[in-house]
């Protein structure tokens, strides 16, 4: 209980509080980006957005990391990439697809050699507030 109450505290607003500047390291696990990957699913009726740190990472030259948001309803569902940082070049795409029920987020590689590359991701996701109607 000492370690947490050293680095957590309670923030403002119920909100959690870092102490000594400490974070989150992401490391995966990762998973290989192929022709294409459906990376994350989530159902309308549960939650309505998500936004995204996406790591990129082809070899010691080739890296990306990017950072969008989704929004989506039962008929249409809208990705908004609002940062992105490359070494060399972009390489992937990203699409988010809705079908009436669930959302796909979807990365696909812009080029062949991109298909070995691997990825790691984090999400947060926010609930549905208002019933779904047909």
């Amino acid at each position: 209980m000492d370690f947490f109450k050293k680095y957590f505290g309670i923030g403002i607003n119920n909100s959690l509080t870092f102490y000594n500047n400490s974070g989150f390291t992401h490391s995966g696990p990762w998973k290989l980006i192929g022709r294409s990957n459906t990376f994350d699913r989530w159902y309308i009726g549960e939650v309505c957005a998500a936004e995204y740190t996406i790591l990129i990472d082809e070899s010691t030259e080739n890296k990306e990391i990017i950072k969008c948001i989704v929004v989506a309803s039962t008929e249409i569902a809208n990705l908004q990439v609002f940062g992105r940082s490359q070494l060399n070049r972009e390489l992937v795409k990203l699409e988010a697809v809705v079908n009436r029920s669930y959302v796909d987020v979807t990365i696909t590689p812009v080029n062949k050699k991109i298909e070995t590359a691997k990825f790691i991701y984090s999400a947060n996701y926010f609930k549905t507030l208002s019933p779904i109607s047909f």
